[in-house]
């Protein structure tokens, strides 16, 4: 099995994801995954969306999945296989805001998995973070529980990475920008550890 990152939207992939693509008959990936690789997969190939990600394992040994932005930024990359990179979201953002990746911590924040405690300790020692969010995050709450540790920061929203119609959007824990769609990233960065 390949896991190939295709990048965060199209034009963002490697020319070793392409000919990956190009060379599969067998391939899965999310819809947009898909969208994002639709001109490099051969019209002959099984192409289909997957509908049960707990089931990726049972595929066959050819198969390649893709996964949108770089499968080892909390993407498919736990899948038993090799790994071919992609852009990923952090990459993308680093080079547009023009900060060192090396400055960044990136935190997982999709549905339940909220890691608040070390979002705070990232803060707290001056670390900028880097927000993998998903579209039921809601700044304001978010914002609320940064400076109910005492803690301000820039909040930038990144929107749309990638597209024509990306958005990067600057406020702060007090004022927080709202996200424009729900395909977004959150880059936080301290300015003062109290109130």
């Amino acid at each position: 099995m390949k896991i190939v990152g295709v990048g965060i939207a199209p034009g963002m992939m490697t020319e070793e994801a392409i000919e990956t693509i190009k060379e599969s008959r067998d391939i899965r990936g999310s819809e947009r995954a898909i969208e994002i690789a639709e001109k490099h997969i051969p019209p002959d190939s099984n192409c289909k969306p997957i509908k049960d990600y707990s089931k990726l394992e049972t595929l066959p040994s050819d198969t390649v999945i893709l996964s949108t932005g770089d499968p080892m930024l909390s993407g498919l990359g736990y899948l038993e296989g090799e790994v071919i990179n992609g852009i990923s979201s952090l990459q993308y953002a680093c080079a547009k805001l023009k900060l060192s990746q090396t400055e960044i911590t990136p935190i997982s924040f999709h549905g339940r998995n909220r890691n608040y405690p070390e979002l705070h300790r990232q803060l707290e020692i001056g670390n900028k973070v880097f927000l993998i969010a998903d579209p039921d995050l809601k700044t304001r709450q978010l914002t609320k529980k940064i400076q109910e540790n005492n803690q301000q920061a820039e909040i930038i929203i990144l929107s749309k990475l990638g597209y024509p119609d990306e958005k990067i959007i600057k406020g702060t824990t007090k004022n927080p920008p709202k996200p424009p769609s729900k395909l977004y990233s959150i880059l936080i960065k301290p300015t003062k550890n109290t109130l």
